[in-house]
């Protein structure tokens, strides 16, 4: 094969360090060792999934990383890492950048299969100089993009076998380089991620369609809410966060706080990757005071060859600076006793009398989604004992469980990678095994996942879920459903009520009174898009009734109905078997921009969903089909911002 001469930038790096990581394909001594390579007679090649990384990062300042590849596959796709930037190159689609550099993703859609041969030798170049990094592949300029944060840290490649094998002829960077240790810490970490959060929030603070009262990020990606805690007077939410982009990756956690449930503030990012120890996310857990009085944030930690439980602490008394425990992993896979457990994630910590137990979900090997059990064997709580699997279910696997008791009932939540459910039953101390008597789903809606509860000073159990579905490359995407406070009922249904002191939030007031519709419309004028909606309904003859609005599409109204012993909301149909709901049936709807909570007959229902009203005619009304409806109360505040 004919090799293609190296365009030479070089002359834009002088005095900077020429770094060979891999020479007429001999692979030098600063790479790390990577399973999946063969060498051959001038070069290297791959023979399964490749990864292969630099021992060392560039620390900072311009650099040059020029490399001679050949793709073996027509839809090959070739992903480099770039000081931390990962930049994706495929023959057929283009390119794709995204990293902690920027506020956001891009996407080139070009064809790239004039540019890059297959099955032949073609030269790279990633370039970062005046606060830009370029791409040129064959002397062909592809991208420029201005950067938010200076590009530092991790070099390395990485692709999939199914896509075409990849051969490394030379690989050679031009910059400053450091160790690994030398060139992360906490505090730069971290000021690299809330740059970014602040440079994308001042792009989406205006936008319409953003929720006024529900929790979210102030930009970027949010997902599960995490570390849900009541302490020293304040409600503190921590969560799921991307601070680089609106899409899923890069997990640290997001922090915010309230003294009321009511008004919130955003403080700094509390976790992030600690990438020198070989983390690469900070997955989902939750927080507890420990038998000291500490508070303490646990987390499964991601980038080992498996799973790792990690805890941080914090530095003062207001929970704003995190370190991460000197006692790390303070939980292993290999910790079970012999049992081989394969899903392993999220854990979540309860106080039972004097003891500490920790549940964590997943599944073990030939069982379903399961919780797994522990007990803290200190009160610092660095120190646990396997006690088991303490309930499995039929599901594939499950996620973000929440283990805890109301009165003298428990409860289980699960997330099993579809509709959340919950068991209610009792949970045997010494066996240490749940019986679970009742069961039902958490929120019947179409966005609804990986609840998180705590217990705050009034001795509430408080329930967040995570609301997915937004639109896609907004500068934002998700939130959290309002607060909830959790009741066993006396049939051992849970019941969800928003708690008392949203009504905080209530502005100007509606009262529509008792009204009666026989087989008729009555349009409703509600405030704007931002508002709080209670109505009882006594149904005479109607054969179905309810509240629907236009949505954005054209002649398209989200519905929900009430008929033939079932609620639709929206796509979702609920049975109301065998849910005791009776013949009055009762809603609290809140409506907040494109987010739609409702709670039936006090929360023994709730379902939440995304919906994109239309917003200048969103026509708002009441129906009843078939019959006659007696509404025997309705009544409309308008809602104001949870945000200063």
């Amino acid at each position: 094969m004919q090799m293609i001469a190296i365009i030479a930038l070089t002359s834009c790096m002088p005095g900077q360090d020429d770094h060979r990581l891999v020479d007429s394909g001999k692979p030098s001594a600063l790479l790390l060792p990577a399973e999946g390579w063969v060498e051959h007679e001038g070069y290297m090649e791959s023979v399964d999934d490749y990864f292969l990384r630099v021992s060392q990062a560039l620390a900072g300042g311009d650099f040059l990383i020029s490399a001679t590849l050949e793709l073996g596959g027509d839809n090959s796709t070739l992903w480099i890492m770039v000081a931390d930037n990962r930049l994706g190159i495929n023959r057929s689609s283009g390119i794709t950048l995204e990293g902690p550099s920027f506020n956001r993703s891009f996407k080139w859609e070009k064809d790239l299969r004039e540019i890059i041969p297959v099955e032949a030798p073609f030269e790279v170049e990633i370039l970062y100089r005046n606060n830009q990094l370029e791409c040129v592949i064959d002397g062909e300029p592809l991208l420029a993009e201005l950067v938010i944060n200076e590009p530092f840290g991790r070099v390395g490649l990485n692709g999939s076998e199914s896509n075409g094998n990849l051969r490394i002829y030379n690989w050679s960077l031009q910059g400053e380089m450091v160790s690994v240790e030398e060139c992360y810490s906490r505090e730069r970490l971290l000021a690299r991620a809330q740059k970014s959060v602040d440079r994308r929030a001042e792009e989406v603070k205006d936008d319409p369609n953003r929720p006024l009262y529900h929790l979210q990020p102030p930009a970027n990606w949010n997902n599960d809410p995490n570390g849900t805690l009541y302490y020293k007077g304040y409600y503190h939410m921590f969560y799921q966060h991307n601070p680089f982009d609106d899409q899923w990756g890069w997990m640290h956690w997001g922090h915010m706080r309230s003294r009321d449930l009511v008004h919130w503030e955003h403080l700094p990012i509390a976790l992030w990757p600690s990438i020198e120890k070989g983390e690469e996310h900070c997955f989902s857990g939750s927080a507890i005071v420990n038998g000291a009085g500490e508070p303490m944030l646990f987390y499964t930690s991601i980038g080992h060859p498996a799973p790792e439980q990690w805890v941080a602490i914090p530095r003062d008394d207001d929970l704003i600076v995190w370190d991460k425990h000197p006692d790390n992993p303070i939980l292993s896979i290999g910790d079970h006793k012999g049992e081989t457990i394969v899903d392993w994630r999220d854990p979540q910590l309860i106080h039972e009398g004097d003891k500490t137990f920790m549940v964590v979900g997943g599944h073990p090997e030939n069982k379903g989604g399961s919780i797994m059990l522990y007990e803290a064997l200190n009160e610092e709580l660095t120190q646990w004992d396997y006690l088991g699997t303490a309930f499995s279910g039929d599901e594939r696997n499950w996620e973000c469980p929440n283990f805890f008791r109301i009165g003298e009932q428990w409860v289980l939540l699960y997330s099993p990678h579809g509709a959340v459910r919950y068991f209610t039953g009792n949970f045997d101390l010494e066996s240490h095994q749940f019986m679970p008597e009742k069961e039902g789903y958490a929120d019947h809606g179409s966005n609804f996942y990986a609840p998180n509860t705590m217990e705050d000073g009034k001795g509430r159990r408080l329930l967040w879920g995570w609301i997915p579905g937004f639109k896609q490359e907004q500068g934002w995407q998700s939130a959290m459903t309002l607060p909830r406070n959790l009741i066993v009922s006396p049939e051992d249904w849970l019941i969800q009520e928003p708690v008392e002191e949203l009504i905080q939030l209530r502005g100007a007031h509606q009262a529509l009174g008792k009204m009666t519709l026989n087989d008729e419309v009555m349009e409703l004028e509600v405030p704007g898009h931002e508002f709080e909606m209670m109505a009882t309904f006594s149904n005479q003859s109607a054969k179905s009734y309810g509240i629907r609005f236009n949505t954005e599409k054209a002649g398209e109204m989200f519905e929900i109905t009430v008929g033939n012993d079932r609620i639709v909301f929206g796509e979702k149909e609920i049975s109301l078997e065998p849910l005791p709901i009776g013949e009055d049936i009762s809603f609290r709807l809140f409506f907040d921009r494109t987010i739609i909570e409702l709670y039936v007959n006090g929360g023994l229902l709730c379902a939440t969903s995304v919906v994109y009203p239309d917003r200048e005619n969103p026509g708002w009304e009441l129906f009843a089909d078939g019959g006659e409806l007696r509404v025997t109360s309705a009544d409309i505040w308008e809602m104001g911002p949870i945000f200063q």
